[in-house]
């Protein structure tokens, strides 16, 4: 469940059949399709994007270098956000088509919030990593840089996961005190695409909070 977690806010990769890249040449043939997200309003173009439960960025960012291009076929999108209901979408990709997805999420009704929450901010490198909190998705590791943007908790214990294909996950099991602020200062180390962190992997029939 996602009762624990709060956000507090003001305001070139292959993963399997998806691109994140400027494939001009790939387009004029009209080899791939195109996703594109129509989004307004901070959280939902702050959310988290899975295409076929690979996790690949966040709404905002996902476009110029890093439009999304599939491959002809089926796809799943999933577009996550703490605190509200995913959206799945179920496509069927042809060549040189541009798909739209609207991204208006809504809340999830009995969120529960500590009134002496800890604060945790990160600072990373890829600052576009995921952000996990006991397995669920929190965000990007950007949201929560400080400056008003920062993740609280429930005082306690939690695990803390931060994850982006390409790199190696660095995870830790933090013990937060009410009103205390605790600061991750991490830089992603290269490793393999191929060994995606368990959480950028998992399926929306895995998830207790829908």
């Amino acid at each position: 469940m996602l009762r624990t977690l709060l956000h507090a806010r003001t305001g070139a990769a292959v993963l399997g059949l998806v691109l994140l890249m400027p494939l001009p040449a790939l387009c004029q043939d009209r080899v791939m399709g195109q996703l594109r997200f129509d989004a307004k309003g901070w959280t939902n173009k702050m959310a988290g994007v899975w295409v076929d439960h690979q996790y690949i960025g966040y709404v905002k960012e996902l476009h110029g270098n890093r439009t999304v291009f599939l491959l002809p076929g089926k796809h799943s999108v999933q577009v996550r956000e703490a605190g509200y209901r995913e959206l799945t979408e179920s496509l069927v990709i042809s060549p040189g088509r541009i798909y739209k997805i609207g991204v208006d999420l809504q809340p999830k009704a009995g969120v529960h919030y500590s009134a002496t929450p800890a604060v945790v901010e990160t600072y990373v490198n890829p600052g576009r990593a995921a952000v996990f909190v006991d397995g669920m998705y929190a965000g990007h590791a950007d949201e929560f840089d400080g400056g008003g943007d920062e993740l609280l908790l429930q005082p306690g214990k939690h695990k803390i996961d931060i994850t982006l294909p390409g790199y190696k996950a660095f995870k830790a099991d933090v013990s937060l005190l009410p009103n205390q602020v605790f600061k991750f200062q991490v830089q992603l180390v290269p490793g393999s695409i191929l060994r995606a962190d368990a959480n950028l992997l998992r399926k929306p029939a895995d998830s207790k909070d829908k």
